[in-house]
């Protein structure tokens, strides 16, 4: 019998992104390399935000085509991008705290203002694993 539940990310991916600052994502199905964005967990579940106000980014990519890659540890995870925004206020809250939590350090901390800034809000998303492909 086949199991239809969720997937979710493995647990060494997970801490992966929970620790390290860089995160690698591609949007779409065009693009061949990988850019390096901020992400965060919360428990088994992983988040973005665009930083960058831009009307072409990985973020508009991901709006019109929801499928993309994130790159860790040489694998490479197709991913799901659902829009979260801000509708939640509790899980608007909590992702601003994981951010941060893991960002406001050094010169990174003029960065996680802005990042959890209201105007940042709508451009939140949600990346969730379809399958495991190594690289």
């Amino acid at each position: 019998m086949e199991n239809y539940a969720t997937p979710h990310f493995p647990t060494h991916i997970l801490n992966y992104i929970s620790s390290e600052e860089m995160i690698g994502i591609r949007a779409g199905k065009k693009h061949e390399t990988f850019i390096e964005i901020w992400m965060v967990t919360i428990g088994e579940r992983v988040f973005a935000r665009s930083w960058r106000l831009s009307e072409r980014s990985w973020f508009t990519t991901f709006m019109k085509i929801p499928l993309g890659d994130i790159c860790c540890l040489g694998e490479i995870i197709p991913v799901t991008a659902l829009i979260v925004g801000n509708q939640d206020t509790l899980l608007t809250a909590a992702i601003n705290q994981a951010y941060n939590r893991k960002y406001n350090h050094g010169d990174d901390s003029y960065y996680v203002n802005q990042m959890i800034d209201p105007t940042r809000w709508e451009r939140t998303i949600e990346l969730r694993p379809r399958q495991l492909v190594y690289c």
